[in-house]
């Protein structure tokens, strides 16, 4: 089911009918916690693409240190070029999310190779949706990234090739998805909820 579906106000999620409310700021607070750490250093952090899917979900500092995510505020690089940042940003998303994923109790549930299936199949719709909720409560027309990136819609730039897949993929989450979050005042415990949901939802095969 499409995120805007989920959300759509006629079914707005009801908290005594379908998850406990204190449950859910738990889970958020303390995989928040987990997912970043704001005495860490913004500089000098170490972060790599050569490691499994596998060992980051036990330790997901393997793929990158535990930096502040630094929504909405500067940028900080280790390097200057555009493959060294796209790098660096994805590696701090891996981690985020294995931090996320080591706090669900249902998901340490399943065997690991389940596990695997689960989090390679719902990467990409878990962390789309954590960018787009964090663009929307801090009021970006466009998308955050870890450590202060931003791509906004507004912005003009040079005719590279992802730009126009980039511009119309959150074109679609502001038209979509942002647009019910604003209708709907979405609470941080529905947003937890949602986001388990996605973790689930994708069409792997175990």
């Amino acid at each position: 089911m499409p995120i805007y579906k989920m959300l759509d106000g006629s079914e707005k999620i009801q908290e005594s009918s379908m998850v406990p409310t204190l449950w859910c700021l738990i889970f958020e607070k303390i995989t928040g916690k987990l997912c970043d750490n704001p005495e860490a250093s913004r500089s000098s952090f170490t972060y790599s693409l050569d490691t499994s899917l596998a060992d980051v979900l036990q330790r997901p500092n393997l793929c990158c240190a535990r930096t502040p995510i630094g929504w909405n505020e500067d940028e900080f690089v280790e390097q200057n070029n555009i493959l060294d940042i796209v790098k660096q940003v994805y590696c701090r998303s891996i981690t985020h999310f294995a931090d996320f994923a080591a706090g669900c109790p249902e998901l340490q549930m399943l065997e690991v190779k389940d596990r695997l299936a689960v989090c390679s199949t719902n990467y990409c719709g878990v962390v789309l949706f954590l960018l787009v909720y964090n663009a929307y409560i801090n009021n970006c027309e466009g998308i955050l990234l870890p450590h202060g990136f931003k791509y906004t819609l507004s912005m003009k730039r040079e005719d590279h090739e992802f730009n126009e897949f980039l511009h119309e993929l959150i074109d679609y989450m502001h038209r979509n998805v942002v647009k019910v979050f604003r209708e709907i005042q979405i609470t941080a415990e529905e947003y937890t909820f949602i986001k388990i949901l996605l973790l689930f939802s994708g069409d792997q095969r175990i």
